[in-house]
């Protein structure tokens, strides 16, 4: 076929072209995301439609519990029913969500 990287998840390229169309407004994910799968959702996108497939692409840190990343798989998870008992401290979290730059 040609020069090119192999179509590492490509059924969520396809998957946004179906659902959400050729452009998206926003896409979120981990940083350690952004490559190769970012990268290859957009260069596997662009390439099939010809046209911007993001806007605004956010990429998020890591959580870490005791000095590693929180992970279900690991198991050291905090949910924010557990974080969070009494629904006061749930406002207060929900504010600083709101109120927070994301950078």
């Amino acid at each position: 076929i040609g020069r090119g990287r192999p179509g590492w998840h490509v059924e969520c390229s396809a998957m946004s072209r179906v659902y959400l169309g050729d452009t998206i407004d926003v896409h979120c994910g981990g940083i350690d995301l952004k490559f190769p799968h970012h990268e290859n959702e957009i260069a596997q996108s662009e390439g099939a439609t010809g046209k911007p497939f993001c806007n605004c692409w956010i990429h998020n840190g890591f959580v870490n519990i005791d000095n590693e990343k929180m992970s279900k798989s690991k198991g050291n998870f905090l949910t924010l029913r557990k974080a969070c008992v009494k629904a006061e401290e749930v406002r207060a979290y929900r504010y600083l969500v709101v109120g927070s730059q994301y950078r």
